[in-house]
């Protein structure tokens, strides 16, 4: 009896843990999810982001750009409001579009500095959000061992009859005199500081203007 009375016991227990297991799932499961004050979950619905590659101007790397598309959408998923999707020209609607004529092989290629190149590829993959960032100017001097740059970044919003834009863009330095730090540790660190701090007035809810 006393064997029979431990093992209900650890079947009840296990019983109640797959309950609970499951209910997490349940909750978790379909997007984000926001607390009431009541204590309910609501599901909030995220806004699909489409995310281009940055543009590299003044001998930027490819590093840079991936450390800047890296910042964008781990800032993007971070603030729960927005799923980043990273746009490839593998993505089967654009290259069906291609192959149908609808799009040239200049549209799914850098520059993606034309406001006219993002909507239609934005209507083409289904996404009404898309982010672009640029790195505008790169120079690095060699004496200080020190790195420049200016980027910018810019959300647009198709949802509306009009396009709606955020946009930030700001220059840094690295520090003077980084003894043997790389060039290239230099580039990436900063790259990331500055694209994080543009994505948070990106994020940061004001007026709007709008797109011309």
């Amino acid at each position: 009896m006393y064997s029979l009375s431990i093992s209900k016991a650890t079947v009840t227990r296990r019983a109640f843990a797959i309950g609970a297991a499951v209910l997490s799932v349940m909750l978790l499961s379909g997007g984000a999810h926001a607390q009431t004050k009541k204590g309910t979950v609501e599901q909030v619905e995220l806004k699909q982001v489409l995310v281009f590659p940055p543009d590299t101007k003044g001998g930027a790397s490819d590093q840079i750009s991936d450390d800047i598309l890296g910042t964008i959408k781990d800032r993007l998923t971070a603030s729960k409001k927005y799923e980043p999707i990273r746009f490839l020209s593998s993505i089967p609607t654009v290259r069906l579009a291609v192959m149908q004529n609808t799009l040239l092989p200049a549209d799914v290629r850098k520059p993606f500095d034309n406001d006219a190149k993002l909507k239609k590829l934005s209507g083409v993959t289904g996404q009404s959000y898309v982010i672009v960032a640029s790195v505008d100017d790169y120079e690095y001097d060699s004496a200080k061992n020190q790195v420049n740059v200016v980027i910018s970044v810019r959300m647009i919003d198709y949802t509306g009859a009009k396009a709606v834009v955020r946009s930030a863009a700001q220059s840094a330095s690295s520090p003077a005199n980084a003894g043997n730090t790389a060039e290239s540790k230099l580039a990436s660190d900063l790259a990331k500081s500055l694209t994080d701090k543009l994505m948070t007035s990106i994020l940061t809810p004001k007026p709007t203007t709008q797109a011309k």
